[in-house]
C-alpha cells in the first residue's frame, strides 16, 4: 500500500524527514524474533514488488541485527534510515502487510520464500558442524540463566549437545549453525527463532 505525503508513526526520538519513499518496519523490531520473523518477510515482499526507497530500522546502538539482516537480503546501507523513538515523515510511505512470526502457518508461501532466501544467503558460510545445539543466554538484552546449570550441562553433554551463545556470532554464522542442526534446545526467548532455519 502506498500513501503519498504520509506521516510514518515509528516512535522515533526526534522528527526525521525523508525526501523519498520509505517503508515502515515494526516498532518492536529491536527484538530478534520480531525483526527476523515479522519485519524481514515484509522487506523481502517489498523488494519483490519493486520498492526502491529507504527502510526505517532501529538505531544501530539498539541492535546490530536489523542492519546485518538487511545486508543478507542485499539491501545496501545507503537504503537504511536508523531511527529511535518519535515521528518520521516521508514523501511516500509503503506500509507492507504485517506478518506475525507466531502465526507462520497463516502465510506459509511467504515464509517459504523468505526461508529459501535466507538459506541461500548463508549457504556459503563455513561453520563447525554441530548437529545438536543448546542455545545459552548468559548475555544479551534479557539474560535467561538456567537455575541448575551443572545438571543441565551434564545431561546435554550426555546427549551430544554443544552449548553456543549465538550473541557472540555474526548473523550469517548463527543461521548457518541452525541450518546444520538436527535439534535445538534452550530457555524461552528470541534465540529459539533459529529453529526456523533447521532442515
Amino acid at each position: 500500500m502506498s500513501l503519498p505525503s504520509s506521516v510514518l508513526y515509528f516512535l522515533t526520538a526526534s522528527s526525521v524527514a525523508l525526501r523519498k519513499r520509505a517503508a515502515l518496519c515494526a516498532a518492536c523490531s529491536y527484538n530478534f524474533f520480531h525483526w527476523m520473523l515479522d519485519s524481514m518477510p515484509k522487506v523481502l515482499i517489498a523488494e519483490r514488488c519493486g520498492f526502491t526507497g529507504k527502510y526505517l530500522i532501529p538505531a544501530a546502538r539498539v541492535s546490530p541485527i536489523p542492519r546485518e539482516a538487511m545486508q543478507i537480503l542485499g539491501i545496501p546501507p545507503q537504503r537504511l534510515a536508523h531511527m529511535d523513538y518519535g515521528l518520521a515523515t516521508a514523501q511516500e510511505a509503503w506500509l507492507p502487510t504485517h506478518f506475525f512470526g507466531e502465526f507462520m502457518e497463516d502465510t506459509p508461501e511467504v515464509y517459504a520464500i523468505y526461508q529459501a532466501a535466507i538459506a541461500a544467503a548463508a549457504a556459503d558460510v563455513k561453520v563447525k558442524s554441530t548437529p545438536r545445539l543448546f542455545i545459552d543466554r548468559p548475555s544479551g538484552r534479557v539474560p535467561r540463566p538456567v537455575a541448575n546449570p551443572r545438571e543441565v550441562s551434564a545431561l546435554l553433554h550426555a546427549y551430544g549437545f554443544t552449548c553456543v551463545d549465538m550473541a557472540t556470532l555474526g548473523l550469517k554464522e548463527q543461521i548457518a549453525l541452525a541450518m546444520q542442526a538436527s535439534a535445538i534446545v534452550g530457555p524461552h526467548g528470541a534465540g529459539l527463532t533459529h529453529i526456523v532455519w533447521m532442515p
